[in-house]
């Protein structure tokens, strides 16, 4: 049985319009790699580069602390969705890994990143018109200059490996 994080990613992929087929969509990373736990989303893209993945119906961008950044490149690419990754304080287990609406993402989250991703993505949403969401994975520690912890390395793995299955 595969995760529920998993069958949620694929069930809104489904639920996108099938124009343009195939489904343009954007994977961005986001975090500090020098907090800990807090490099999980910037670790997983790197692991999708790192693996060789490239298909030219997915852009796979490193946000790290100022996602907003790349807005530019994200409506010239004109997804049908966006899928933010990142860390997250949720009250579960450390390393455990949850698929959101974006807008549910209020009161998700760290915060090393300079603007809430709920905000980027109403933004993406009026510029765009493209569907958001956040895997989001439970961080433990995220002190500055702190390794990541081996619960979180293996959601990493695991949101690498089902994100790749599913797209």
């Amino acid at each position: 049985m595969q995760p529920s994080w998993k069958n949620d990613l694929q069930n809104a992929l489904n639920h996108l319009p099938t124009h343009p087929d195939p489904i343009r969509l954007v994977v961005v990373g986001v975090g500090n790699e020098l907090n800990g736990d807090d490099m999980a989303g910037m670790s997983v893209v790197h692991a999708m580069h790192a693996q060789g993945f490239s298909r030219p119906n997915v852009l796979i961008l490193a946000g790290a602390t100022a996602p907003e950044n790349l807005t530019g490149a994200i409506r010239r690419f004109a997804p049908q969705a966006v899928l933010f990754i990142d860390a997250a304080q949720m009250g579960e287990e450390v390393g455990a890994i949850r698929f959101l609406d974006a807008s549910q993402a209020l009161g998700v989250g760290i915060s090393t990143h300079t603007l809430g991703l709920e905000m980027m993505a109403g933004y993406l949403k009026a510029e765009v018109g493209c569907d958001c969401w956040v895997l989001a994975i439970q961080a433990g520690e995220t002190m500055v200059d702190t390794p990541m912890c081996a619960a979180v390395a293996a959601a990493v793995a695991e949101a690498c490996a089902g994100i790749i299955d599913v797209i």
